[in-house]
């Protein structure tokens, strides 16, 4: 009780042989008692105070109330004398009580409430049981903490639900300290008794994903041990940022002790990009030629410099030219670079060879030796246009130049340009389901002649297996670049970067298959779509007369598209070949 049972003293303001002053507040029972069938108490004002209403409950396990008030006339104990009024409550008189489901053999907790300042004497507190005859007192120790109730003598009673301690199994209630005896529940009781909860310590481990690094060792050790990081794993091409405990990594994993459940942590990386440094010994660079790159970049084709009056011969990792010529920095490659452009000189008769790019990126002339051949350079760009070849001449453009055609004179070549159709808005280029693991991945292309922002305006959504609802959206963030696409890719661990590598934002909600439908949202507006929403078209859909060509294949928007849809056309769509793994040439990409 929140104030104890006391003696009564001389006066009027306690009343009854034992007195429970209650104000504000409750009393209850500290523990749960079973095979009670009713309560009987008194209860009277104290001293002058005003009167008040008090009203009774029941619990199950000391937290959850049910109001047994109902069983008394009125629905409420009225307190309004100074002398003690006896009531009396059988349970199954309470509609309450038998609504919940209750009954007299559960083990239940007693509380007495009241609200307000005025106080009141409560008296004589009594519980009747439903029998007769003998009752034993059976406390539960669990880890310290002592549970009782009261049981009848000579029968079985019910095993309590179990207990729960954090980073431990429970192996059953004992009859010992020592936890050598366990106890049978379907045993007579027959005496008054403890039981003790036993625990065995969790064994747990610590699983370590490293993204693409090098394996690391689980640790497991028990509960509350002492745990330290293991040796950082290892990557070509990137630094190790730690271990974070989720697989988005946002959240860094602080080693202490081994947590009471196993985990596992996720390795963070950064690649790292590596410098090109060009030794051109008075020579001109190609502009296309690249200053750095990445382990994840994507082979690296490297274009031919110049150097008026010298032809190149190569580009070559020494100074002294004794290796063999690279003409590439394949996927794959880690560390700085330094290249070597070797040139000869031209001896004899040479001309000259002009490129006039008619307003587009200037382009070098070339000195070529008579009857050799020009080298035909990366082609120039122009705002708002694309390139359509070289032509002898500029205005009718008629005679395009062939670049196998021998230099017997000096000639300028002119830049033919075809104004570009820009398009509305971004829209779905290219579509990506294939297999082994996950791979999946979805192209955004903008036609449109000046970037977009895509930062809390656009998301991508997935329409899986027919639902009436988008099941599955996700918000993309980034620029994409006039005329540039945007990859978005599934984070898939045994990816490799196959197609991470082209990639510009990674999902780990991006998990469709070729049943599903995906959607491009600006806003709350559809813009484009691939497949139809709420539509099962059993294992994928038909495109070109093929079925279940959306299954482990590559599918492109054909170039003659040059706005967004939101109705599925599968004539604007070509199914460039079945997904091969690591084989895609045409993602990242698009014209």
């Amino acid at each position: 009780f929140n104030d104890a049972l006391i003696g009564n003293t001389t006066g009027d303001i306690k009343v009854g042989s034992y007195s429970a002053r209650l104000r504000t507040g409750s009393i209850y029972t500290s523990d749960a008692v079973s095979n009670v069938s009713s309560i009987d108490f008194s209860i009277a004002k104290y001293g002058t105070d005003g009167n008040s209403t008090v009203y009774a409950y029941v619990s199950t396990n000391g937290i959850d109330w049910i109001d047994i008030t109902d069983a008394v006339p009125f629905n409420m104990i009225s307190v309004n004398t100074t002398y003690l009024v006896d009531y009396h409550i059988s349970l199954n008189d309470s509609q309450n009580y038998i609504a919940a489901g209750l009954d007299t053999s559960d083990s239940l907790f007693f509380k007495l409430e009241k609200s307000g300042t005025t106080r009141v004497n409560i008296d004589q507190i009594s519980f009747n049981t439903i029998y007769s005859g003998a009752s034993n007192l059976i406390s539960y120790n669990n880890d310290g903490t002592t549970t009782q109730v009261l049981v009848k003598s000579n029968v079985a009673m019910s095993a309590p639900e179990d207990p729960v301690k954090i980073g431990y199994t429970f192996e059953g209630w004992y009859i010992d300290p020592s936890y050598v005896t366990l106890y049978d529940f379907e045993a007579p009781v027959t005496s008054n008794f403890i039981l003790f909860a036993k625990f065995t310590i969790k064994t747990n481990t610590i699983t370590f994903d490293s993204n693409g690094g090098s394996a690391v060792t689980a640790i497991t050790e028990e509960f509350e041990t002492d745990v330290f990081a293991p040796v950082d794993p290892t990557r070509v091409g990137y630094t190790f940022d730690g271990w974070f405990s989720d697989a988005g990594l946002t959240t860094p994993y602080v080693f202490t002790t081994m947590p009471a459940s196993s985990i596992t942590l996720y390795a963070g990386w950064t690649i790292e990009t590596y410098t090109i440094s060009y030794e051109l010994y008075d020579g001109i660079n190609d502009a296309e030629n690249p200053a750095s790159y990445t382990v994840a970049t994507p082979t690296i084709t490297l274009a031919a410099p110049t150097k008026a009056g010298y032809t190149f011969d190569g580009w070559y990792d020494t100074a002294e030219f004794d290796n063999l010529i690279i003409t590439t920095i394949d996927l794959g490659t880690t560390g700085n670079l330094t290249l070597y452009a070797k040139f000869t000189e031209i001896v004899g008769t040479s001309y000259t060879v002009t490129f006039d790019s008619n307003e587009g990126s200037a382009v070098t002339e070339q000195t070529v030796p008579e009857n050799d051949y020009a080298i035909e350079p990366t082609d120039p760009t122009k705002s708002g246009y694309t390139f359509a070849g070289w032509f002898t001449d500029d205005v009718t453009f008629a005679n395009s130049f062939s670049f196998g055609t021998a230099i017997v004179a000096d000639i300028t070549l002119y830049a033919k340009w075809d104004a570009i159709s820009y398009g509305t808005d971004l829209f779905i280029s290219e579509y990506i389901e294939g297999a082994p693991g996950n791979r999946k991945a979805i192209e955004i292309f903008n036609p449109t002649a000046s970037p977009i922002v895509l930062n809390g305006v656009y998301t991508l959504a997935v329409n899986a297996n027919a639902n009436t609802t988008w099941s599955t959206t996700i918000v993309l963030s980034g620029t994409i670049a006039s005329l540039d696409v945007f990859v978005v890719y599934y984070d898939d661990s045994s990816l490799n970067d196959k197609l991470g590598i082209f990639g510009d934002f990674e999902s780990s909600t991006l998990n469709f298959n070729g049943d599903d439908a995906i959607g491009l949202f600006k806003n709350t507006v559809l813009l484009d779509i691939f497949g139809v929403f709420g539509e099962d078209p059993g294992t994928g859909w038909t495109i070109d007369s093929v079925s279940n060509a959306t299954v482990d294949r590559v599918i492109i928007r054909k170039s003659t598209i040059i706005s967004p849809r939101n109705i599925w056309d599968t004539t604007e769509w070509s199914i460039v070949s079945p997904y091969v793994d690591g084989s895609v040439t045409t993602l990242g990409t698009h014209t």
